[in-house]
């Protein structure tokens, strides 16, 4: 069977007793071949996003990688929540973070790209894409995003899924190297 391993808990008391919904995600963000956690955050959450080290590393104690804040003001003020995906985007050791949003008046389908932790910003803001339907990134725009292969050529691309009136429908963009075509 499949016995519990751990209990980690946010260390955030305020958020953790207002709301304390949280979204993993896991990848090899420094490239020492093991899995880290990055959590997303719920409502209220004001755009911030926690990364956990692995377990050789007893999840952070001997290399805490800590809290990072998407790079983007007014949705911290309105909603805040983030939705991480980690997978390798680009051609550099380690793996990169996309954050997806929750829906809000603005999020407009908006994601934000960011590095991996041996970049030279660790997890530094490395650009803005955008889900290229109109009509929902102007009523809903909540993008939750995964990385993968999908198309079997050994780079990984990001697939948006979509929030409440996307219809089902996810979005597929290309890897760093061909520009998220």
């Amino acid at each position: 069977g499949y016995a519990s391993l751990r209990w980690i808990q946010l260390p955030w008391g305020p958020y953790n007793d207002r709301n304390g919904e949280t979204r993993p995600a896991m990848g090899d963000v420094d490239n020492d071949g093991c899995d880290e956690i990055v959590l997303g955050l719920g409502s209220t959450s004001v755009g911030w996003i926690y990364v956990i080290d692995d377990a050789p590393s007893n999840y952070g104690t001997n290399a805490p990688y800590g809290w990072h804040r998407v790079g983007w003001r007014a949705y911290w003020d309105s909603n805040g929540g983030t939705w991480p995906a980690v997978g390798e985007i680009d051609t550099t050791p380690g793996e990169e973070l996309v954050i997806g949003f929750d829906s809000f008046p603005d999020s407009g389908g908006w994601f934000e790209l960011r590095n991996d932790a041996l970049a030279g910003t660790p997890f530094g803001h490395t650009g803005w894409k955008r889900v290229t339907w109109n009509e929902y990134n102007s009523t809903n725009g909540a993008t939750h995003p995964a990385i993968g292969d999908v198309s079997c050529g050994g780079a990984e691309e990001v697939i948006i899924g979509l929030g409440s009136g996307g219809l089902s429908n996810l979005q597929i963009f290309n890897d760093a190297t061909a520009g998220y075509s």
